[in-house]
């Protein structure tokens, strides 16, 4: 009886995780869709790997690889940000999402839907930059933006001679 009951969770088990796979590849592909701005790819999974797939069928390879890889850069992160939003909302975690001066090299539509969506579909997001242009997209789904401005020299945080190297906008 112990046997069966120990089969019975790992088929569970099983059942659970290719059911999770599933629904996070959809979930994978429907960010690409909300955010992607081109509209010319659709990621794909074939044979173990990641593709984005054109209307005609053919195939980019998406790879950790620099010089396998046949996606452009700002495919790819974007691809990589899909991938980590849809693992973030399939998880349940309430967690912000911190997105750390990423979709560097995605066009600036996509830049913004980008935002628009992460701020509609999470509780909190961390947005950090130092491209004015990258942080003026937040001005309309922020509500409160913390602003370091510039600096030169050494910043001692005991000593209270730098109060000013840092401001709250709210």
């Amino acid at each position: 009886l112990a046997q069966d009951i120990l089969e019975s969770i790992k088929k569970a088990d099983s059942e659970y995780k290719s059911q999770m796979f599933t629904e996070t590849l959809e979930k994978i592909k429907n960010f690409w869709e909300e955010i992607d701005q081109q509209g010319k790819y659709t990621p794909v999974l074939e044979k173990g790997e990641f593709f984005l797939q054109d209307e005609a069928g053919g195939l980019r390879l998406i790879s950790h690889d620099s010089e396998n890889q046949e996606a452009s850069d700002g495919e790819s992160e974007l691809f990589l940000v899909c991938c980590c939003l849809a693992l973030a909302e399939k998880s349940g975690s309430k967690m912000p999402i911190v997105l750390d001066d990423c979709f560097t090299k995605v066009d600036k539509p996509t830049r913004r839907r980008l935002i628009e969506v992460v701020s509609e579909a999470f509780d909190s997001m961390l947005f950090v930059t130092n491209d004015e242009d990258k942080a003026e997209l937040m001005e309309d789904v922020s509500s409160g933006t913390l602003k370091l401005s510039h600096f030169e020299g050494e910043v001692d945080m005991q000593s209270d001679i730098y109060e000013e190297w840092m401001e709250w906008v709210i």
